[in-house]
């Protein structure tokens, strides 16, 4: 079979009988072969035809292993490509994240116009970039108080009103409007009505401060008998109306709004 190859594949073929010899000899007990040696096996290989029948010191599914992962590395390397160097300077990117860490609740918005006032022009999306970067793997901010939290540190400065409806002797609707005090359950107004309304509710607020005595706070419901008349008498008073559903003051409710400070 030698007598019919050619002669440049005979050279090679005793190139790469030679490379193993080289291994071989070098280590008298188990061949050790360095990264090097696999590559020049793997190369004068594919110029061999039969290379199979010429390799001796290792199985030929090693020496496909070792081509694949050459291959494997190859295209790695390839596809990361040349990394991009910033646009922007790194006391710049330094600036975003201190920002974003510091700040919990600003968005890319509000950090463009902090750093526009320090004549520094950043596009929207790079600063979402580098904010993600620095809050990740931050404990997650609580952006507001629970109910319980809220009514247990104002209990003092908080009233409620509600209505609660309920029949004459003759089975006609009656509503009884209450103003408690939320720390001590102390009744601060009640009055009757048959036709409640805007105009009427907001009338009890403004007996219930006529001296002056208005809570921080006024808690009430949706209902639709709370309308722009009430919240006027409520801010006339000196009083922040919080609007919010009976579930709130469940356990585990609902948060307060941003509103109520």
């Amino acid at each position: 079979m030698d007598l019919v190859k050619s002669k440049p594949e005979l050279i090679v073929e005793n190139a790469f009988s030679r490379q193993q010899l080289i291994v071989v000899t070098r280590y008298a007990k188990q061949p050790k072969l360095t990264p090097q040696d696999r590559g020049l096996l793997v190369l004068l290989a594919s110029r061999v035809q039969g290379w199979k029948n010429a390799l001796l010191i290792v199985k030929p599914d090693t020496l496909l292993k070792w081509h694949r992962q050459g291959f494997k590395l190859y295209w790695r390397q390839k596809s990361q490509g040349t990394p991009r160097r910033p646009q922007i300077s790194e006391e710049t990117i330094a600036l975003i994240k201190e920002m974003a860490v510091e700040n919990r609740l600003w968005g890319a918005p509000r950090i463009r116009d902090e750093l526009h006032k320090l004549v520094i022009r950043v596009s929207k999306r790079t600063i979402q970039r580098y904010t993600r970067q620095a809050r990740r793997g931050l404990p997650p901010q609580q952006k507001s108080q629970t109910w319980t939290t809220f009514l247990a540190n104002h209990a003092s400065e908080i009233w409620a009103c509600d209505f609660v409806q309920t029949y004459d002797l003759f089975f006609r609707a009656i509503f009884l409007f209450f103003i408690i005090e939320h720390g001590s359950r102390r009744v601060v107004h009640v009055s009757v009505t048959r036709s409640p309304s805007d105009a009427w509710a907001a009338q009890q607020i403004r007996e219930a401060t006529s001296f002056g005595d208005g809570p921080r706070f006024l808690v009430c419901d949706n209902d639709g008998k709370y309308g722009a008349l009430f919240d006027h008498a409520v801010t006339g008073a000196g009083s922040t109306l919080i609007h919010t559903p009976p579930s709130a003051f469940l356990p585990h409710g609902n948060r307060i709004s941003k509103s109520s400070g």
